[in-house]
């Protein structure tokens, strides 16, 4: 497997497993190791992180914010590591989206134990789960956050990473995933819209990197 194929397994089991972080986009880096004709292409920057298109400045301003809250509909932008994924693999990778997702989505339908360090991040969530009755659905017992040891399954997580699989950026960005997301986001005040979703698209970009004890570390610019 290409370096990055391992990468996007990772982070999608990683984002699978963290209800908690799920509203924060993961940037992708290509390995350093990479010739440097495709390392200048950087990272799969590809995964942006854009308001939807109505969110202005004049529109927060008009409706009484003067910052964007932590949490809630107007927190939320638009997600772009499903593109990241799609684009990185379709561009350097030598396995479709629909083979790197296997494992993501045998740990959604026969579930994965859920260790010391997720559960007390979980914890530590447990009001922001609560306040939406969806997350407290899928990601609380009873009212209470899963503990160590838990086995946690998704079955309505593996139906969406199917149809990514088997229809690529399109199983997210349009259809029913998308008229799921925008529906919900939109009757919780939210200013997003299918054409948003439609029009994600990310960018390379070229990585930052500093000389540290003799290794050089790349990371994504500000964006």
């Amino acid at each position: 497997a290409q370096p990055h194929e391992p990468i996007v397994r990772v982070a999608e089991c990683v984002l699978r497993s963290l209800p908690f972080r799920r509203r924060r986009c993961m940037d992708h880096v290509m390995d350093p190791a990479q010739p440097e004709e495709d390392r200048r292409r950087g990272a799969a920057g590809a995964c942006e992180r854009r308001a939807p298109a109505a969110a202005t400045l004049d529109w927060y301003a008009s409706n009484g914010f003067d910052q964007i809250p932590q949490s809630g509909t107007h927190s939320v932008t638009i997600p772009g590591t499903i593109d990241a994924w799609c684009r990185l693999l379709d561009d350097h990778g030598r396995k479709g989206i629909d083979a790197v997702l296997q494992p993501a989505i045998r740990y959604a339908e026969k579930g994965y134990v859920i260790h010391d360090r997720v559960a007390f991040d979980w914890a530590d969530s447990v009001d922001l789960l609560k306040a939406d009755e969806h997350s407290a659905r899928i990601f609380l017992k009873s009212g209470a956050p899963l503990t160590t040891g838990d086995v946690h399954v998704q079955p309505e997580l593996a139906a969406t990473l199917r149809n990514i699989a088997a229809r690529g950026r399109a199983g997210f960005y349009e259809g029913a995933a998308a008229d799921d997301m925008v529906g919900r986001l939109r009757a919780l005040g939210g200013l997003h819209t299918l054409e948003d979703f439609g029009a994600t698209s990310g960018d390379y970009v070229e990585p930052i990197s500093v000389d540290y004890r003799g290794h050089r570390i790349f990371q994504m610019p500000p964006n």
